[in-house]
């Protein structure tokens, strides 16, 4: 626990001696840094890469999947296949039973980033009916920087 907060106090600019309680500047935490950052990159636990051969990996479009909280839902059209559609964590959150019960053991989400608030024109399939629609970021990869 105190290496992590070291190391977390290291980055932000600032560094507690724990016995003292005294803040040092963040160059005076380098060393400790320095050692933890080590730690971690050489530790044979974090080198080895975890095995998902035996799992059921699942792939959620976050905003295709479920509700969970309609009071964040902002520039919400279901009605445009480009759109928003509201889907976020908590409704994912809870479907966790349901997914488990049909054997899934690890989920890959879409990035969860701000997306950008452009949301330029498509042409549309000639099934839908429409000539174009509004093609929003709701698959995560179009993030604002």
């Amino acid at each position: 626990m105190r290496r992590m907060q070291w190391l977390l106090d290291s980055i932000t600019g600032s560094e507690m001696n724990f016995r003292t309680g005294k803040l040092f500047p963040a160059w005076a935490g380098f060393a400790p840094l320095l050692l933890s950052c080590l730690f971690f990159l050489f530790s044979p636990t974090l080198l080895a890469a975890p095995d998902w051969s035996d799992d059921i990996l699942y792939f959620v479009l976050i905003d295709r999947y479920a509700d969970g909280d309609s009071a964040n839902n902002r520039r919400v059209e279901r009605s445009n296949p480009g759109g928003y559609h509201g889907g976020d964590l908590k409704g994912l959150i809870r479907h966790l039973d349901e997914l488990a019960d049909l054997g899934i053991t690890a989920l890959w989400i879409n990035p969860v980033q701000k997306q950008v608030t452009q949301s330029p024109y498509a042409s549309a399939p000639a099934q839908l009916g429409i000539p174009e629609f509004r093609h929003s970021g709701f698959h995560g990869y179009w993030i604002d920087v």
